[in-house]
């Protein structure tokens, strides 16, 4: 009998009673009647609250025994599944809400306190089982694998929570009965009472008995639908739980031997191709799909299982419906009771056929594979190697599949471990070559590189090795590099001889045309004047032809640099037109400039090589155009941003050229034609290094020609415009620069007498006096002794060379060294001079041979930027104490000693002043040297003392101003103890 019907008894039997009792007792009148309507309504109370101790209690053991199962599913299948987590996590919510429901609710009839504190205790013990059993669960849902310590703790608390949930459950109906039981006691007593007043209110009582036995059977009956409708709603419950258990992808087999039944999953029909009816769920009828190869594979596994209790895993194949294979992954394991023997046999099945059809052709792709590779599982054991591992490693005599790599090689070494272990956590490892030393002791050179594979997409099932022997490809490798070490070390010997060759030719290549150029500026006679100038025409050729030669050297080396800097075009164009003046008029040539009046005139660009590119473009067009028109043209084609876009173009009317001339003629050594050269003269390199040099700047040269008519050599080139101020030396280089009345005073480095003869002519042509140094030693030394504005310095000396003078300059710490400009001298016109000079602090540098002009565009340049600041020109101090000696030279060993303890003095009483800030002290030490000051016409130092003072009380603090003056009369007294040793 179930409960729903126990209750529908219990509840005619109590309505009989009261109308019985009702009838009998019509005395109590209106007391009984609301005595018995208390009594009633406590009755529905008490019966409302065990339908619901019921349904909870119900629910709870179903729950129970569903996540227990879910659980060991898990744990028995040995695998976790998402919907499996799911699952547990489903069942153990609605599980804490149900208990949380039984375990707080108040109930009405909770009125005798033994039991009460039985329920307390009973509860309490719940609670610890409940705890575990939800706790133990998701421990196995979220642990992976999921542990046999943890399957076994499941089946305790659950074996513990259903005799708790028992005894709480027949608590309560112990209650229920006890509750009965004083309903029937107080019946009996209102019973006596009605038979005493059953004349005086039959038909009263009868009445409103009868009303009231209408009005509780009303509610009797709407509790019993509502217990009906819990009950009903629990049973969907479980319908829900099974229906996600049977969604799981795990086919599960289970056979209880205590229940003698046998079953499959819904997952596990679906699974297998079939609908449940259409074989039998047993393992028998799975062990007849089993492919007859994999049947022993499976009875060991079981055997397995069966004596030694722990879960086993294999692969095997199971025939579908279909009558074709499929791969699945079967782990079964067993339950054993209290008294140890089995109580269950379950096992999961999951379907793995993608993944192992993937595995296999992988291996055999890798077993076939013309390279090195080998496949290994997570234990570094061998699944599948190619026959070039094999050979390579030379392990054709052993079996090595399923064997470990450490077995087959044990001399593998711990850094080869580390590496596998990285790869096994999902990191990739290569090297494209790494030495090995061979049991011979040669070396082999090795690629190789190590990677995970995945079973899915976050499981690591193993890792790939593949190695390549490069041992040939490193040597090669290490040829090409031998024979680049050559190739560069015979550039380099080029580029050195080149850098030699260059200066020793242009070195006396610069006294001839600097001879030339003094004796045309000499006035000779007109017979004179034409060998000169024929003399001066054949050493710029000369001078031409060595640079162009040297600039192809430049581009071929890949030594030739652009230096961008602010350039005015404009002028650059028109002085390219006056430098060609003279050679268009020998010609009958007439040069025009056309340039676009909405072209700025300001650029950023490499206005050397933009000259040298113009100006041999225009050259070769008055060269080849006698009687007729040059133009230069400049016309803007675009704008972006602050870049222009312009087309320069040279166009002349000379002699043109065929277009099977035009071919190679921009090649090196090239020329229309070879009458050319004799006719015109030339190498045919010019062209070739315009070429290269518009290049360089992103742009290209183009020519339009026809014989007779002219050629037009244009290019299209974009520069940067700017709005900086440009240095420009607008002279002319047919002009020289007079400098007289500047003071310049110049300090000449030069060893070549025949250079220092040419200097001498330059500078006393200009009025520009100078002091030659034969090398850089005595170049260091005469700085020491006078102030200079500006220092030419040949790189190329005897005794010290202009680099290393140069350093040593620089390295003193006087304002004065480290400001003084340095322009280099040099015939080097190949290597990287620019920046060699510069490296070593050098302000610029002057290519020899130059033109007087070119030298004195250096000096307007440079000269009067610095000057020293101890005026003590030609040794002022000595000069002045001989002076004032007059031969005397006990005197200017007097004057000198005195002098010398003055500025001593001097010095120890500034810094005293300092100390003690004493201004009257500072007026005091002041006026006491200016008149030494005055004498020597140490005009820095003393304004530098009228400055301190004038910063009166404050005096003190100026710091940088003190060490200033402190510094200059320490070099004084330093210049009049030399005097004193001189002597």
């Amino acid at each position: 009998m179930d409960i729903d019907s126990q209750h529908r008894i219990e509840y005619n039997e109590i309505r009989t009673n009261l109308i019985i009792l009702f009838i009998v007792a019509v005395s109590i009148v209106v007391g009984v009647a609301l005595f018995l309507n208390a009594r009633l309504d406590r009755f529905i109370a008490m019966n409302a609250d065990l339908g619901k101790v019921i349904n909870v209690a119900g629910r709870q053991r179903m729950l129970s025994q569903n996540i227990s199962k879910t659980g060991l599913l898990i744990y028995y299948s040995d695998s976790l599944s998402i919907d499996r987590k799911k699952t547990i996590d489903s069942l153990s919510l609605i599980f804490a809400e149900a208990h949380r429901s039984l375990t707080g609710d108040n109930f009405a009839f909770h009125e005798n306190k033994e039991q009460s504190t039985r329920l307390d205790s009973l509860f309490d013990e719940l609670e610890i089982s409940f705890q575990g059993l939800t706790s133990t669960a998701k421990s196995i849902a979220h642990s992976s694998p999921p542990s046999k310590q943890n399957a076994e703790r499941l089946l305790a608390y659950e074996s513990a929570f259903l005799p708790l949930m028992d005894e709480i459950t027949n608590e309560y109906e112990r209650l229920s009965s006890d509750v009965l039981d004083e309903i029937d006691s107080s019946t009996t007593l209102v019973n006596y009472a009605i038979a005493v007043s059953v004349l005086l209110s039959a038909i009263t009582v009868l009445l409103v008995t009868l009303n009231a036995i209408k009005h509780y059977s009303v509610r009797l009956e709407e509790a019993r639908e509502d217990l009906q409708k819990s009950v009903e709603l629990e049973k969907l419950k479980a319908e829900k739980l099974e229906f996600l258990t049977n969604s799981i992808k795990v086919g599960i087999w289970e056979k209880s031997i205590h229940e003698n039944t046998e079953s499959w999953s819904d997952a596990l029909y679906t699974l297998l191709g079939y609908k449940k009816g259409e074989i039998s769920g047993t393992a028998e009828s799975f062990i007849g799909l089993v492919h007859p190869a994999d049947v022993p594979i499976l009875m060991d596994s079981t055997d397995s299982s069966i004596k030694t209790g722990l879960p086993s895993t294999i692969e095997v194949r199971v025939k579908m419906k279909s009558g074709d294979y499929k791969w699945v992954e079967a782990t079964g394991n067993t339950q054993r009771s209290e008294n140890g023997k089995i109580s269950l046999l379950i096992a999961g099945i999951v379907d793995i056929h993608d993944r192992k059809v993937l595995e296999m052709q992988l291996k055999a792709f890798i077993e076939r594979a013309p390279a090195s590779i080998a496949m290994f599982n997570k234990e570094l054991r061998y699944i599948a190697a190619s026959q070039k591992w094999v050979e390579e490693y030379n392990i054709q005599d052993q079996v090595i599949i399923g064997k470990s790599h450490y077995d087959i090689f044990p001399e593998v070494s711990d850094s080869w471990k580390d590496i596998h272990r990285k790869c096994l956590n999902g990191a990739v490892e290569m090297r494209d070559e790494d030495p090995f030393e061979r049991a011979d002791g040669t070396i082999q050179w090795l690629k190789w590189e190590v990677r995970p594979w995945y079973i899915d997409q976050d499981t690591v099932g193993g890792i790939l090795m593949f190695t390549e022997d490069v041992t040939n490809n490193r040597l090669k490798k290490e040829e090409l590099q031998k024979a680049k070490e050559v190739a560069e070390e015979a550039s380099k010997a080029k580029e050195q001889f080149l850098a030699t060759m260059s200066h020793e030719i242009r070195t006396p290549l610069n006294a001839i045309n600097g001879i030339t150029q003094i004796l045309l500026l000499e006035n000779p006679r007109f017979d004179q004047k034409e060998h000169l100038n024929l003399l001066k025409f054949s050493g710029e050729s000369l001078l031409s032809l060595i640079n162009d030669i040297l600039d192809i050297s430049k581009i071929e080396a890949g030594k030739l640099v652009l230096d961008y800097a602010p350039f005015d075009f404009f002028y650059l164009v028109n002085a390219i037109k006056s430098s060609l003046v003279f050679r268009a008029k020998e010609n009958l040539v007439t040069v025009e400039v056309d340039y676009d009046k909405n072209l700025p005139h300001a650029f950023i660009g490499d206005d050397t090589r933009v000259t040298q590119v113009l100006y041999n473009l225009a050259g070769n067009a008055i060269k080849f155009t006698e009687n007729g028109n040059v133009t230069i043209s400049a016309k803007l084609v675009s704008r972006r941003d602050n870049f222009c876009k312009m087309r320069v173009s040279i166009t002349d009317t000379g002699i043109g050229m065929s277009e099977e001339q035009q071919k190679g003629i921009f090649e090196a050594f090239s020329q229309a034609e070879g009458g050319t050269t004799r006719k015109y003269g030339g190498t045919g390199l010019g062209l070739y290094i315009t070429r290269k040099i518009l290049e360089m700047m992103g742009s290209e040269i183009q020519l339009q020609s026809k014989p007779g008519e002219g050629s037009t050599f244009f290019f299209d080139i974009e520069l940067e415009e700017t709005t900086l101020e440009v240095e420009l030396t607008r002279k002319s280089v047919q002009k020289s620069k007079d400098f007289n009345g500047k003071d310049i005073h110049l300090l000449v480095a030069e060893d070549n007498t025949a250079n220092q003869i040419i200097m001498k002519k330059f500078l006393k042509y200009v009025d520009v006096t100078f002091d030659i140094a034969a090398n850089g030693l005595e170049a260091f030394d005469a700085l020491q002794k006078k102030t200079y504005d500006l220092v030419l310095m040949d790189l190329q000396m005897p005794v010290m060379d202009g680099f290393t003078a140069t350093i040593k300059i620089r390295g003193s710490a006087d304002e004065y060294f480290q400001n003084i400009p340095i322009v280099a001298l040099t015939a080097d016109a190949f290597s990287n001079i620019r920046e060699k000079t510069f490296a070593v602090g050098m302000t610029d540098y002057l290519s020899k041979p130059f033109k007087p002009a070119d030298l004195y565009a250096i000096i307007e340049k440079y000269a009067g930027r610095v000057k020293k600041e101890m005026t003590m020109a030609d040794s002022s101090l000595k000069s002045k104490i001989y002076e004032l000696g007059e031969g005397d030279k006990e005197f200017v060993m007097e004057f000198s000693n005195n002098s010398m303890q003055n500025y001593t003095e001097f010095v120890s009483d500034l810094k005293k002043s300092i100390k003690e800030r004493d201004l009257d002290l500072l007026h005091t030490i002041a006026h006491k040297i200016k008149s030494l000051n005055m004498l020597f016409e140490l005009e820095t130092l003393e304004s530098k003392i009228d400055e301190l003072k004038s910063h009166k009380a404050s005096f003190f603090s100026e710091t940088s101003l003190v060490e200033a003056i402190l510094k200059e009369a320490g070099a004084v007294i330093e210049e009049i103890k030399n005097t004193i040793l001189n002597d």
